[in-house]
């Protein structure tokens, strides 16, 4: 019964676009500045990722599964020579499907420019800037 009920909910939920419950994630951030390194601390409500310093042309990245309750959330601290910015990387949408749409369902690419971080449009296959660097 405790079965069905999850895969209920599961399917509740897939049905108003927010992340179903158990479904596997990557987020992925990239350094593609021209010359600066990237130094990134994420969190989530749990979970405390650590700093990290990324090369030029390097990346991180890192999977999870969403709660049963889909209110998973992370967000990271970007620091840069070209600026600082502090914003979510992941986040629960409720009746949005803004972030799932460019994410493919599975995987959100961040990538660090000179400008600013954009966000991958997979099924575009697109950059869009999200920040500019402050």
């Amino acid at each position: 019964m405790a079965l069905l009920v999850i895969f209920a909910l599961g399917f509740v939920k897939q049905s108003f676009g927010a992340p179903v419950p158990f479904g596997s994630w990557r987020v992925v951030i990239i350094n593609d500045q021209s010359k600066a390194q990237l130094n990134v601390h994420c969190k989530s409500g749990d979970d405390d990722l650590g700093a990290h310093i990324i090369k030029v042309a390097d990346d991180y990245d890192w999977k999870f599964k969403v709660n049963l309750w889909g209110s998973t959330r992370f967000w990271c601290t970007f620091d840069s020579q070209n600026g600082h910015l502090s914003f979510d990387v992941f986040w629960p949408e409720g009746d949005s499907t803004w972030l799932l749409e460019r994410c493919g369902y599975g995987s959100c690419i961040w990538v660090a420019k000179d400008e600013g971080i954009y966000l991958k449009n997979d099924p575009r296959n697109t950059f869009e800037l999200i920040h500019k660097w402050k």
